[in-house]
């Protein structure tokens, strides 16, 4: 891929551009966002007619927004296959875990992995087995698989690592290991109208400076042959290609992926509005 870089700023990063998305959200009950300055909100009080009815929380989960009750959902229409999954960062191995449901109640096999070595003493402390403290760079991912003996067929792969997730999956060889099913973390911050992705050589988070939007990881997974299925809030879900007839859906498009399954998020984009001028140029194709 040939990257260019863009440097947004107040004329590509326009805080009316993300008007035309409320509503692609839905709330059981109004959320405030005390942090940003943002005087309305995206999402709205009703009901998804779609796959993202089945998102919530199930008895045992971990998940941040109810991912692991969608993700159950969709086992449930595809089979589980191997019973193996893979998270990173995977914290201590429950607090906000995708994967915690199907390890600990399904009893998956897994592989956990953990930049912050106090979080992965958190975790061994409390019996975690599969949890390891390893940086992930945009170069070792299939050399720590390796390390770890992942197997070439793995059912669920959840990527957030809040910086080069983007470059990460797009290293990952998978005709040595091949998800049925990833989660990956996008920026909710920022515009859809063009690809964008940090430089893997600058990250700040405190400045909404990380990560990639939606319609980037959209591409990268096309090409690694899996479609998008659906978001739960700024993670996006992708399957394989061979098994997305069996939900009875047409293919989402890389337009409708965006017009319908966009989030933003009050913090994020408030984040990225005020620190525009802060933040290093991001990639584009």
């Amino acid at each position: 891929m040939d990257f260019k870089y863009i440097k947004l700023d107040n004329t590509n990063f326009n805080l009316d551009y993300f008007k035309q998305f409320i509503g692609n959200e839905k709330w059981k009950n109004k959320i405030d966002c005390q942090k940003c300055s943002i005087p309305y909100h995206y999402g709205v009080i009703g009901y998804y007619d779609n796959i993202n009815k089945y998102e919530g929380n199930i008895n045992g989960g971990r998940s941040q927004n109810g991912e692991d009750g969608l993700l159950k959902y969709i086992f449930d229409i595809i089979n589980v296959e191997y019973k193996y999954c893979i998270e990173f960062g995977a914290g201590n191995g429950e607090w906000l875990s995708n994967t915690y449901y199907f390890r600990k109640i399904l009893n998956w096999n897994s592989l956990l992995l953990e930049g912050n070595n106090e979080e992965v003493k958190k975790g061994n402390n409390k019996g975690e087995k599969t949890l390891y403290n390893e940086y992930i760079t945009k170069d070792n991912i299939n050399e720590l698989f390796k390390k770890y003996n992942v197997p070439k067929n793995i059912d669920l792969l959840s990527i957030d690592l809040d910086s080069i997730d983007y470059f990460v999956f797009d290293k990952l060889d998978i005709n040595k290991y091949c998800p049925n099913v990833i989660i990956i973390e996008t920026n909710p911050g920022l515009p859809n109208n063009i690809p964008l992705i940090m430089d893997p050589n600058n990250s700040n988070n405190n400045t909404g400076y990380f990560g990639c939007n939606l319609l980037a990881v959209y591409d990268l997974a096309k090409k690694k042959g899996y479609e998008f299925l659906t978001t739960v809030k700024w993670n996006s879900i992708f399957i394989k290609k061979e098994y997305f007839d069996k939900f009875n859906i047409p293919i989402i498009s890389r337009e409708e992926c965006i017009k319908k399954y966009f989030k933003p998020n009050n913090y994020w984009v408030s984040i990225n509005m005020h620190n525009i001028s802060k933040q290093k140029n991001y990639l584009t194709y």
